[in-house]
């Protein structure tokens, strides 16, 4: 990103943290945004590896999910068909003893 870009971003963020910052939450708001953000965080999550990691040249775990043969339809489907956390899970290596 360039400087300028930069600061149009903090900008944008300056501007916007004032009126954020008036807005007052309910508690049954609040458990609402919670729930809604719960529902959604899967496809949240995904949406997040493609653009963050698959769309993103310079990530430094596109490398091992190249060498892996990890291609974007493999992490749509482990995502869909388990729990987030489940996907996410490194399995363990059982020590074995020689």
């Amino acid at each position: 990103m360039s400087i300028l870009a930069d600061l149009i971003t903090y900008a944008r963020f300056a501007c916007g943290l004032r009126s954020f910052l008036r807005q007052r939450i309910t508690l049954e708001r609040a458990r609402a945004i919670v729930r809604q953000r719960i529902a959604e965080r899967e496809v949240d999550s995904l949406h997040l590896v493609e653009r963050g990691i698959l769309s993103y040249p310079q990530s430094p775990y596109l490398p091992s999910l190249m060498l892996a043969r990890c291609e974007p339809r493999d992490i749509q489907n482990m995502g869909r068909g388990k729990a987030l956390e489940d996907t996410l899970q490194c399995p363990r290596v059982e020590e074995k003893s020689v």
